[in-house]
């Protein structure tokens, strides 16, 4: 298959897929009874992974570079602002008494 494409299976059953480069599986469950339910319907089920197989020493990465741990620096400056204004209110606490 040439590479950003995609291919359809449409007949039932297991199968068997493998490849010798890089390789994005996505599972769509569609099911035949009722004829109108699909992707498009709510209630949609999607099987888990464990009844496909996987093998686990499947390795995911990132799509683009990892970039940098934004959640932690928000994290840590919260932290500092919270421990300074402590400080702050003991010192102020000090002076009055």
């Amino acid at each position: 298959m040439p590479a950003d494409s995609y291919y359809m299976i449409t007949t039932g059953g297991f199968h068997r897929i493998r490849s010798n480069g890089e390789l994005i599986v996505q599972l769509i469950h569609w099911p035949l009874t009722p004829p109108f339910q699909g992707i498009e319907s709510f209630g949609t089920i999607v099987p888990c992974t464990q009844t496909i197989s996987i093998k686990p020493k499947v390795r995911f990465t990132p799509l683009r570079g990892e970039g940098f741990p934004l959640t932690y620096l928000v994290a840590a400056v919260i932290s500092i602002g919270v421990i300074v204004a402590l400080v702050l209110l003991v010192r102020k606490y000090r002076r009055g008494i």
